[in-house]
């Protein structure tokens, strides 16, 4: 078929899974959102090339800061190229963020994508605390465009320590 595979290490097993992920300024596809990311450079740009799913699977810090999607270090631009990610958190309270950018990175998204985000009440709170989380006061999240959406969220969509670092065109 059209589809490109790529090898990922996946499960103390390498295999071949579909390249969804593409960083545009390097010309190479990755198998997951999280690879691409960290292995960009300053000013890249990661495009998705299909929608995603990330679920409790996808946790990329330890507790007690848990989130999907995490950008340090760098300053980079996330393409959503009109692709949607869904994101299911089944686990304890909490995931503070989908995407956490972390104190002095910077991301900037586009592309009239979606992040959809379901999480579940636990003890009688909501395990998701927000879609978008900033940490530290430098750096910047700059959302450009989009749809985002999150059903019972424990605070709120976006969340930052700092004043002006996030911007919402």
């Amino acid at each position: 078929g059209d589809t490109d595979y790529v090898v990922a290490y996946e499960d103390g097993v390498y295999k071949l899974v579909p390249g969804s992920v593409l960083n545009e300024t390097k010309g190479k596809k990755y198998g997951t959102l999280q690879a691409a990311i960290e292995e960009a450079d300053d000013n890249n740009t990661i495009v998705l090339l299909d929608d995603i799913e990330l679920s409790d699977e996808d946790i990329v810090m330890s507790a007690p800061l848990k989130t999907m999607v995490y950008v340090e270090g760098k300053d980079i631009t996330l393409d959503m190229n009109g692709k949607a990610i869904s994101v299911k958190y089944e686990g304890e309270p909490h995931l503070i963020g989908v995407v956490c950018v972390a104190d002095a990175a910077g991301l900037t998204v586009k592309g009239e994508g979606s992040i959809e985000v379901e999480g579940v009440a636990y003890d009688d709170q909501f395990n998701v605390a927000y879609v978008f989380y900033k940490r530290g006061t430098t750096g910047h999240l700059t959302i450009e465009d989009g749809t985002y959406h999150a059903a019972d969220l424990e605070d709120s969509m976006v969340y930052t320590n700092g004043d002006g670092i996030v911007n919402i065109n």
